[in-house]
């Protein structure tokens, strides 16, 4: 994900990643993988719960499902791609092609995608 982001951003592109785990943990992730984009800790799943990927069927306690949403600075989502584990998640090429798409068309209407 890190290698690609500087392509993202280039698009006006910004990232977040959210998850119902701890602070240390994600300090800790962020360390390890040098990620450059915003970790955001939603230990009460308020924030999963509203985006719909709060999931809470199994031994684990309250958790979130991966989920990809790229929303337009004008509130449109673009994107969406949700999965109930942690295999199946869309490649990140496969994102930028889908953003690098919806910029290009908004270029072309005058209209920046963020």
């Amino acid at each position: 994900m890190q290698e690609t982001y500087p392509e993202f951003q280039v698009l006006g592109v910004n990232w977040v990643a959210v998850t119902t785990d701890e602070m240390s943990n994600l300090r800790e992730l962020a360390e390890d993988c040098r990620y450059s984009f915003p970790l955001l800790s939603d230990p009460g799943g308020q924030v999963a719960r509203a985006y719909g990927v709060l999931w809470t069927e199994d031994n684990h306690g309250e958790h979130n499902e991966p989920g990809v949403f790229v929303v337009r600075a004008d509130g449109i989502l673009i994107f969406l791609g949700m999965v109930s584990g942690p295999w199946g998640r869309p490649p990140v090429s496969d994102i930028l092609k889908i953003v690098q798409g919806a910029w290009k068309k908004a270029q072309e209407q005058k209209t920046v995608v963020h």
